[in-house]
């Protein structure tokens, strides 16, 4: 069997407002023909389809048509939610996609997430463990007055419990196989060490912290894992893996090679390509004094993908109309999504009785802050709660975004 496994689509995802719709056709189309040229048994997503819970018509009838298409190319496709999905949008078509050989898991549901894969024969030739991103609903129940080293101990445990409990039943099925086949195993969570990155937005959401490697039963032969943008190994092993986003989600991610990672089985023995995925647009990220900064743009030339521009300025001159200067020196068909004042930016942090400029935050920068001073007055708001809040701004300023490219 052969199985590709990818992660953290984030389709819906907007750039400093600007819609990535192109680079998303282009992604799907790339990765319907290397399910068809490579020959593809299982397709899996790991997470994060979406980039917010509630995505737009649009964003949700391209990804249908990309499981319509995709199952006519393999024989199994399995999307598991990660924490940016909403678990009942992508349940709510569950029964009628089966028909399709397409299995979906929102919601956490331990009785439904254990699959056997069979080959053309009927035969089986995998077991595949489809969780998707664990709640603390999932994993505790919660009482009074719990600290916070109480809730992540509860969280940790019951972690374990669910992923120990779904790999005993796999290994009782096991031993029911004629042959000597794999587990494969999903998840959606932070694992202790994993590499960052700026597009991994409140890595909290509905947990408490990172998890160790030893949450993870050692029967499972490949463990698939989504939530980290930099496609990495979990504990050095070549098994247990991090596909990565497919698509740079942040300018910072713009020097990665992005990945979807192949995955043939010699028994239960995992054997794992890496196919690298093609840039679709180009992300630059430019720093420097007004002078650098110019000729780096001047560099630039128009190409036929897309090329989107994040300037960071850093040299000693106060500009005060910076913004102005830098528009001036934009070639065509360049867009500069956003230009920061770095030394000012800077200076304001030091001087907390100065006003801060806006031009030089984000939107969700600002309602952190506010979030922030409302709970350092109040004491409120725990963790939870506020990662929780930042993540349905964070909706509502996508949602913003993709109203104004209609208008557009």
């Amino acid at each position: 069997m052969r199985l590709l496994h990818t992660s953290d689509w984030h389709l819906g995802h907007t750039l400093n407002g600007r819609s990535r719709q192109k680079e998303f056709t282009k992604f799907l189309d790339w990765i319907l023909n290397i399910v068809e040229t490579e020959h593809v048994d299982v397709f899996l997503i790991a997470g994060d389809v979406f980039d917010v819970s509630s995505p737009s018509p649009t964003v949700q009838a391209m990804y249908y048509k990309f499981l319509r298409d995709v199952a006519k190319r393999c024989r199994k496709v399995v999307v598991v939610a990660g924490n940016h999905d909403s678990p009942l949008l992508l349940d709510a078509p569950k029964a009628l996609l089966q028909s399709l050989r397409i299995h979906i898991s929102g919601a956490a549901a331990p009785e439904d997430e254990l699959l056997t894969i069979r080959n053309e024969l009927g035969t089986p030739t995998m077991l595949l463990g489809a969780v998707p991103f664990l709640r603390d609903r999932d994993l505790r129940q919660s009482e009074a007055g719990e600290s916070i080293e109480t809730k992540e101990q509860k969280n940790v445990a019951g972690l374990k419990r669910y992923y120990q409990d779904l790999c005993d039943r796999a290994e009782t099925l096991r031993k029911t196989c004629e042959a000597a086949i794999p587990l494969v195993v999903t998840g959606h969570l932070f694992v202790t060490g994993g590499q960052t990155s700026e597009g991994v937005r409140e890595l909290h959401v509905g947990t408490l912290g990172q998890y160790g490697t030893d949450v993870f039963p050692a029967n499972i032969d490949y463990l698939a894992l989504g939530h980290l943008h930099a496609p990495q190994l979990v504990g050095g092993s070549a098994v247990r893996r991090y596909s990565g986003s497919p698509i740079p989600i942040s300018f910072d991610e713009a020097a990665q090679q992005k990945i979807v990672l192949l995955v043939d089985f010699e028994g239960q023995t995992p054997l794992v390509r890496e196919v690298p995925v093609p840039s679709f647009a180009n992300l630059v990220r430019i720093r420097g004094g007004i002078d650098d900064i110019e000729t780096q743009l001047k560099s630039l030339s128009p190409t036929e993908k897309e090329t989107f521009v994040d300037v960071v300025y850093d040299g000693q001159e106060v500009i005060v109309d910076l913004q102005e200067r830098i528009d001036r020196l934009a070639v065509e068909g360049v867009d500069i999504l956003r230009i920061r004042d770095e030394r000012n930016f800077e200076q304001v942090r030091l001087r907390t009785a100065a006003a801060e400029g806006l031009q030089d935050l984000e939107p969700l920068d600002v309602f952190r802050r506010l979030v922030s001073e409302q709970n350092e007055r109040k004491k409120e708001i725990d963790a939870e709660r506020e990662a929780d809040l930042l993540a349905a701004f964070q909706e509502i300023l996508t949602k913003i975004a993709s109203e104004t490219d209609a208008d557009d």
